[in-house]
């Protein structure tokens, strides 16, 4: 059993390593002075080691000891000769070295590393990529050269794991947009803060990620969250704030004070209780994968039996009368809809349904009053809607007496009442018993029982058709409530068929009895007898010297009685007012201060103010504060901010009045103003594949370019990396790759050829082929498995498969010998090369013995050849400047570095 080399194993390698220097060192020496007649070097196998240190050479695995072969130059069998192995730093004596499923020398031809189980640090295992997922799945394999395949921004490891999650893009790591909104799959991983953790979701394999049946694309165009369905939490999903025309980044986008789905409930709740159909509220078809529990959450508030009854009769008995004004609420009653009645309104429903008296669709219901969510006052009467539907009136003057302070008026007609005048200036804007006095005025006695205040209510006034408003009607001197004995004389004495009946004198009349004298002479003269009043046999001989008294009629009110309050909080964070839910932060602290000023409440025609008494402050993650006075401060340390970059904060706040409250609510959005940080972690040159290996750390990135002058990145100019949004932290990788050829002449040709299953197919032709080492070619094809390159030029055709090299002459005449080719290819028996046959040979020995494998291939213009010696000759140590410009939405920010590597001299 094969087992990777732990710590102790490369330590021992590093001693055996000195030990293999010490012997190695003299025999050298022997071998020169052998041709002195000195020599006692002696390397049987032609593997770099002498056979004495392979006879001396050891390692113990799980007890069991193994040697080195003098007599064998690849002891292990892995494909790499043992001298080899020690200078790549891999066991002779194991095939695979870091036990990840590949021998040693299939990695060391490959270019992955035989010492790293994960050679590029995706989380997948060399292994899995170029072996386990092409043979399992029959697709083309991750390269295992590159954490991320197709530049999407998302590992293959993750892409792999994401497949596998919903069984389906199992080669999604080529695709870098497998659901084909047009973003990239990195893009479409969203980091946010829920209840002080950092949570992460995936939108990278379906259109449609929260199921709103809004696209994720056009979500991102118009700026809402792919990820969640009610962007701004009022209720209503982002699809029917578009439809509406409200705000899915404001609960209440017109600011009357109602939020944007309770304006539309009724309207909402109502479709639905028509057809119960939920395609007529969202208006199309929900999403195949709704499933019940799902769809319930969306309609249970929709699906009310808040006010739904069978009959009229019981509607009125629902609604509560001194709240609702029945003139309103029943421009908004549906009948015919169908119901599912609550049984705290309908306990003989079942009887009187099997009796025939109602039926399940003609129930009668109010769903409340819609109102436009994008207009502050619906009706444009000067009212809000917040205001006509929480409508107080006041007292105009002393004495009044409301027995209704809170009304509701017709957000959705201009003049509720029908009078004529907009509800705005209308004096009584409903028609309503405001005073309790059991009848409807529309004037100014609509705010007293008793008007004139003669001790004669209103009510009892419209039985003798006296003057409300005058406390003498018939002005003889005698107020109406003194002629008709107040209110509880006139019930006391009101027929049963409530014919009126004055108790003392007619408050309609100046002479009752008609004897000629008023009803005030003979009051005052008959010592206050009521009976000389109404007696014309009973009069005095002359009239009283008495004054008569002169009384005022009630005056018209000449402004709308309402309680206005007004007061000012003002919420600052940092010293800055707070009008916005996103706040930029520099540090991972900031203040709130809160500053509430008197409240001001006019009744009528009196101001008073009062100071706050408490400020009271909330936080679902840091709980409650609680300030005497009228100013509050805070320092709040966010957690993990300056790492994550982001934080959200719900903050409520309440100001005590004694008798009112005003509440704010605010859910923040914090963010760390910072620019991008970028981090040189980790620069590395593979000598077998000749590319430097870069990996930076990025906070704070949502973009980066980096630029190598005299290289390619990953094979291009620059490497252009969009992560979609701002990452608290990102590794970006980058391979250098020189630039090795001069450019050829017009007549030079390049074909690079496929093989995909069983077919070989012309990938590309052109003089735009970029060909690499003699002991790779890098070659990507979408979907497709390159597995043979060719590129041909003026001096031939150059042939890389798998790591073996073939050259053939443009010359035919060469002869067979002098042709180089790889070992197992069979050539035709002839003295003259047959260049068809050769490649149709290398053709099949390629379909037939050939392992799987993946290369890149870097688009140049056409190249000069040059073989092995030649690149070799031009080679040279280099230092590479290196651009890394990343980006947020705060700026940009350049960084430089400088690393080792390769380039090569060119013409």
């Amino acid at each position: 059993m094969q087992n990777r080399l732990d710590g102790g194993g490369i330590m021992k390698k590093i001693v055996l390593l000195l030990i293999l220097v010490l012997l190695t060192a003299p025999l050298k020496f022997s071998v020169m002075g052998h041709e002195q007649g000195q020599s006692t070097f002696v390397d049987t196998d032609g593997d770099g080691l002498s056979d004495a240190f392979e006879m001396a050479y050891n390692e113990t695995y799980f007890g069991i000891v193994y040697r080195l072969s003098p007599t064998n130059p690849d002891t292990d069998g892995d494909g790499l000769k043992d001298g080899d192995e020690f200078l790549v730093g891999t066991s002779p004596l194991l095939k695979d070295t870091d036990a990840d499923g590949l021998w040693d020398g299939e990695e060391f031809w490959m270019g992955t590393s035989p010492l790293l189980e994960d050679t590029d640090g995706d989380g997948l295992t060399d292994y899995t990529e170029v072996v386990y997922i092409p043979k399992k799945y029959n697709i083309a394999p991750p390269n295992p050269l590159d954490p991320d395949t197709d530049d999407d921004g998302m590992n293959d490891g993750a892409e792999w794991s994401r497949a596998h999650s919903v069984d389906k893009f199992f080669d999604g790591y080529l695709n870098p947009d497998k659901d084909g909104d047009g973003i990239r799959d990195g893009a479409e991983v969203y980091t946010f803060v829920w209840n002080g953790e950092l949570y992460t979701k995936y939108c990278d394999l379906t259109l449609d990620c929260d199921g709103d049946m809004l696209s994720d694309a056009e979500e991102l165009e118009l700026g809402t969250t792919p990820y969640n369905p009610d962007t701004d939490g009022d209720g209503l999903l982002d699809v029917l704030e578009l439809r509406f025309g409200s705000s899915p980044f404001k609960t209440d986008t017109d600011g009357d004070g109602i939020g944007d789905f309770e304006e539309v409930f009724p309207l909402l709740a109502y479709e639905y209780k028509l057809t119960e159909d939920i395609r007529s509220i969202i208006g199309g078809e929900p999403p195949e994968w709704w499933d019940e529990s799902w769809a319930w959450l969306f309609i249970s508030p929709l699906n009310t039996t808040d006010i739904c009854v069978p009959t009229m009769e019981e509607l009125e008995s629902a609604i509560e009368l001194n709240q609702y004004p029945m003139d309103v609420v029943k421009k908004y009653i549906r009948t015919g809809l169908h119901s599912y009645l609550s049984n705290v309104y309908t306990l003989d429903y079942p009887e009187r349904y099997e009796r025939g008296d109602i039926y399940s669709d003609n129930a009668v219901c109010y769903l409340g009053i819609p109102t436009d969510p994008t207009k502050y006052d619906t009706d444009g009467d000067g009212l809000s809607d917040y205001e006509e539907l929480n409508y107080q009136p006041a007292c105009p003057t002393p004495g009044c007496s409301l027995a209704v302070y809170w009304l509701m008026l017709d957000p959705n007609d201009s003049d509720s009442d029908g009078d004529g005048v907009i509800d705005s200036e209308d004096i009584v804007p409903v028609n309503y018993d405001l005073d309790g006095d059991k009848l409807i005025e529309q004037d100014v006695c609509a705010y007293y029982t008793d008007c004139d205040g003669d001790r004669l209510s209103d009510y009892y006034e419209q039985f003798f058709g006296t003057d409300p408003k005058n406390p003498d009607t018939d002005g003889d001197g005698l107020t109406d409530g003194e002629e008709s004995g107040g209110d509880l004389n006139v019930a006391s004495r009101i027929a049963s068929n409530e014919t009126p009946y004055w108790h003392n004198s007619d408050p309609t009349k100046t002479d009752t009895d008609g004897d000629g004298f008023t009803d005030f002479e003979e009051y005052k003269s008959c010592l206050s007898s009521w009976r000389c009043v109404v007696d014309p046999n009973l009069h005095p001989e002359t009239a009283p010297n008495v004054q008569k008294p002169e009384y005022n009629k009630t005056k018209e009110i000449e402004f709308v009685p309402r309680i206005e309050r007004s007061y000012n909080v003002t919420v600052t964070i940092n010293g800055k007012k707070l009008d916005s839910s996103t706040v930029l932060l520099e540090t991972d602290s900031f203040s709130v201060e809160v500053e509430a000023s008197p409240l001001r409440v006019t009744t009528g025609n009196e101001t008073t103010e009062k100071p706050p008494q408490r400020i009271f402050l909330y936080t679902s993650k840091y709980g409650n504060f609680e300030f005497q006075g009228s100013s509050l401060s805070k320092t709040f340390t966010l957690e993990n901010f300056t790492r994550i970059g982001v934080e959200f904060l719900d903050l409520f706040i309440r100001v005590d009045y004694g008798s009112f409250f005003v509440d704010l609510g605010y859910d923040l959005t914090f963010k760390y103003k910072t620019a991008p940080e970028v981090e040189l972690e980790e620069s590395s040159w593979d000598n077998n594949l000749d590319v430097g290996k870069l990996v930076f750390k990025c906070r704070f990135c949502k973009n980066a370019t980096i630029i190598v002058p005299g290289a390619l990145v990953n094979g291009r100019e620059k490497k252009v990396i969009e992560l979609g949004r701002t990452m608290p932290l990102k590794y970006l990788y980058a391979r250098i790759i020189p630039h090795r050829y001069t450019v050829a002449s017009e007549a030079d040709v390049g074909t690079i050829y496929t093989k995909y299953e069983d077919s070989v197919e012309v990938l590309k032709t052109g003089k735009d082929i970029g060909l690499l080492t003699a002991k790779m070619v890098e070659a990507r094809s979408l979907r497709s498995k390159i597995i043979y390159g060719m590129v041909a030029t003026a001096k031939g055709i150059k042939t890389i498969v798998g790591g073996v090299e073939a050259f053939i002459p443009e010359d035919e005449s060469t002869e067979v010998e002098e042709v180089q080719k790889p070992k197992g290819v069979e050539t035709p028996t002839s003295t003259r090369f047959d260049k068809e046959a050769f490649k149709k040979g290398l053709l099949d020995w390629v379909k037939e013995k050939l392992v799987d494998a993946t290369f890149d291939y870097v688009t140049e213009k056409a190249v000069k050849y040059a073989d092995a010696k030649e690149l070799e000759a031009r080679r040279h140590e280099t230092t590479y400047h290196v651009t890394v410009k990343a980006c947020n939405d705060f700026g940009c920010k350049v960084y430089s570095f400088s690393v080792r590597g390769y380039a090569y001299e060119t013409d």
